[in-house]
């Protein structure tokens, strides 16, 4: 459901906008309205309604005001102005701050029918065109992580993403950190546990760490000093512990990577994890974590 909000300061013109057409048939639910433009302007940061009903000569503010200044502060919903005046320079000024249409009181119910109608359908392409590349970001984010760690990124600079495109897509770290996790021996009682699930409490749901999963493991990519610290304490932890036997992390094996600063780097901790992984049957018994220097390798 839409949001509508009203400013008008005639209050029969504003009861009448309100029953003048079927706006919950429409898609449309009330969410306010002003009598002046400060409270006009008010409502609509406030509220950040989908569409605003607004007449043109306020108190306080003008509607031209209120719609440069929402524009100014961010706002990016629809305007419809309503006017007793058919005056063209405050057309001009209207669309020059992207409003769509400009109606004449007395208000035409088919001409207004007409206009919400149409900006509905905009509303609705616009937040599929929204979803759409939100999916196709995800999914790109998925194959540049998935290279990222294989060590099949190219690093010429040929995909020409820049620091900006990782940001947006929540990649760019000072530091990151491979960490391989694999799950062993009989455990029915908590054969959906994840440790990822353990990482979003230790990490406070800090979006601090990407992952997928891969051949029975899940590969885990630490973001950030912030993620290094709590998986570094979580190990402190782990290693001490004295764990219960059938217990869900009784049955985890983590191997990790040195930490790197440089995203075309982050395939060289992958690597190391990698490794350890298939030396983890040299393991003592009871041992559930494994870095580098714990074993000479010379794969």
């Amino acid at each position: 459901m839409e949001t509508l909000f009203i400013a008008d300061d005639e209050k029969n013109i504003r009861d009448g906008l309100k029953c003048i057409l079927e706006w919950e048939t429409l898609g449309f639910a009330l969410c306010g309205e002003a009598a002046n433009g400060e409270e006009a302007l008010s409502g609509i940061l406030q509220k950040k309604p989908s569409l605003v009903l607004l007449d043109i000569r306020m108190p306080k503010l003008t509607g031209i005001d209120i719609v440069r200044i929402a524009r100014e502060q961010g706002y990016t919903g629809r305007f419809i102005i309503l006017s007793g005046y058919s005056d063209f320079s405050y057309a001009q000024a209207a669309i020059r701050y992207g409003v769509e249409y400009y109606l004449t009181k007395p208000i035409d119910e088919d001409e207004l029918l007409e206009a919400i109608l149409s900006i509905k359908k905009a509303i609705e392409q616009e937040r599929q065109t929204s979803d759409n590349i939100a999916l196709y970001r995800e999914k790109a984010k998925d194959v540049i992580l998935h290279e990222l760690i294989t060590g099949t990124w190219k690093t010429d600079g040929s995909t020409g993403l820049s620091s900006a495109d990782f940001q947006s897509m929540g990649l760019l770290a000072e530091i990151y950190q491979v960490v391989i996790c694999e799950q062993f021996g009989p455990m029915p009682a908590y054969k959906n546990y994840h440790f990822t699930e353990l990482l979003n409490v230790t990490n406070n749901n800090h979006h601090s760490f990407e992952h997928f999963s891969e051949d029975g493991k899940e590969i885990i990519l630490l973001k950030g000093s912030f993620a290094l610290r709590r998986f570094e304490d979580f190990l402190n932890h782990y290693e001490k512990a004295d764990l219960q036997k059938g217990s869900p992390l009784d049955s985890l094996f983590l191997a990790y990577g040195h930490s790197v600063k440089n995203p075309d780097e982050i395939y060289l901790s992958y690597e190391e994890a990698a490794a350890l992984t298939r030396r983890r049957f040299f393991c003592i018994q009871g041992q559930h974590t494994l870095v580098q220097h714990c074993l000479n390798i010379s794969d």
